[in-house]
């Protein structure tokens, strides 16, 4: 049975990447050791918990056991994947996602927004990233494959500096604080809209500025209001721009912003 055991275990080790370790198996199953008792104390090996670090830490935190082969498979499935979308993922990100009970589909999404920021987003997106949270051009891989953080988390992270991006491109020049961009996002603003939507604040800005002492400032939580629905505001607007426009026909000063308020509303339209 030994001289059988010998090569079996020895390729089982290759495959692992543990070839190493083939004296230290020569000497247990020359001392007689079972393939159970060699793999049971396999486990137990310094060599082994550095290569698959993510197996102990499981065990650990009391997550549901991993073995070597499903490891392995989602070592490769994720290299491909990463490869696939023209990023890439290391051996530590790979035992810091199977630490964190992150699944392949969830790993996906993370690699697909990992490859759309540091690939295809524009620099007003990138420079949105690093204003909100802090994410440099050397974290736009990393960023996404954090497992403390949930693919929900990071998908309306991204969506975020997306909105306050465009809302840059669109010429809307206030820096939008973390809860003003969570607001529209929580009222359905997606960043495809966004453009539209602060293209119409910036050309009615004029609007939301008081020009006597009857009218107030619009500040800009109502104007993210007025973006997202809110009829009352948006009335107030229109009201504010046909009185200046009945005393610009009487002679007075005409200021209603570029294009007025036409336009305005919710974000879900």
């Amino acid at each position: 049975m030994a001289t059988n055991l010998g090569p079996i275990m020895s390729k089982m080790l290759d495959r692992y990447g543990l070839g190493e370790l083939g004296s230290w198996l020569s000497q247990r199953i020359t001392a007689g050791a079972s393939p159970e008792q060699i793999e049971l104390e396999l486990y137990d090996r310094p060599e082994f918990i550095k290569r698959f670090p993510a197996i102990r830490i499981r065990g650990r935190d009391g997550l549901p056991p991993l073995s070597v082969d499903e490891y392995l498979a989602y070592e490769a499935q994720a290299t491909t994947i990463a490869r696939a979308y023209g990023v890439s993922i290391s051996q530590s990100q790979i035992n810091d996602l199977l630490a964190g009970n992150v699944s392949m589909a969830e790993t996906q999404d993370r690699l697909d927004l990992a490859s759309r920021a540091a690939l295809q987003s524009d620099s007003k997106t990138r420079a949105e990233l690093n204003r909100i949270y802090g994410v440099t051009t050397g974290d736009l891989i990393n960023f996404w494959l954090d497992p403390k953080e949930t693919s929900v988390g990071l998908q309306r992270k991204f969506a975020t500096a997306q909105i306050s991006g465009e809302a840059k491109r669109a010429g809307f020049d206030q820096d939008l604080s973390r809860g003003q961009l969570g607001y529209l996002v929580n009222r359905g603003m997606t960043p495809d809209q966004a453009t539209s939507a602060f293209g119409q604040l910036v050309e009615s800005e004029e609007l939301f500025q008081s020009t006597d002492v009857t009218e107030d400032e619009i500040g800009i939580d109502d104007q993210l209001s007025i973006l997202t629905g809110d009829q009352n505001l948006t009335e107030k607007v229109e009201r504010r721009g046909e009185r200046r426009f009945a005393r610009f026909q009487e002679g007075g000063a005409f200021s209603t912003g570029r294009s007025g308020v036409a336009g305005l509303g919710s974000a879900n339209t």
